[in-house]
């Protein structure tokens, strides 16, 4: 079975793809495999028996690691935009600490100075949200509109961030 873990940037999808596979690997009998379609390639061929969770940004657009036909149960994460604002936050506290963030699949780089709490990161990162925040509605109806011929096998996600408590995902 191959499953599908997509929406925008910055949503959960990490997350979400190592908590289904613990999931998974706790009730089944079979093999779970998960992939990040960022940084590793797809397999050649892919046993029926196993559960392969595959994270693509690009699930939904041409640039997609494999066709949304090919999956079998695709999930769209689409947080509110609160949570999605504390999540891009988050993500750019552990890039100024690190030096670099932002991955690129095409360019295979990240942006960034590569010097871990640079002040001069700080531009180029929040740069990258505002960017993120301008094209989210736009990205979101577009993904929608390409994921309705694949509805009866698409659940929508709502990832929320709780304070103290980190990130939960529902599913209604």
């Amino acid at each position: 079975m191959k499953i599908l873990i997509t929406g925008i940037g910055i949503v959960g999808k990490s997350t979400f793809r190592r908590t289904l596979k613990s999931f998974l690997s706790k009730i089944t009998m079979g093999d779970v495999v998960d992939i990040d379609g960022d940084y590793k390639e797809m397999p050649n061929s892919f046993d029926k028996e196993t559960f392969y969770i595959i994270e693509d940004v690009h699930g939904p657009t041409p640039k997609a690691c494999l066709p949304l036909q090919d999956y079998d149960l695709v999930f769209y994460l689409l947080p509110a935009f609160f949570s999605h604002f504390i999540f891009w936050l988050k993500r750019i506290a552990i890039w100024f600490e690190n030096g670099e963030g932002g991955w690129d699949k095409e360019t295979k780089s990240r942006v960034g100075n590569k010097r871990p709490y640079s002040l001069l990161n700080i531009p180029v990162f929040f740069k990258l949200l505002i960017h993120d925040f301008k094209n989210r509605r736009k990205w979101i109806k577009e993904d929608k509109e390409i994921l309705l011929p694949f509805s009866e096998k698409t659940t929508f996600v709502y990832p929320q961030w709780r304070i103290r408590k980190g990130i939960r995902f529902n599913l209604f």
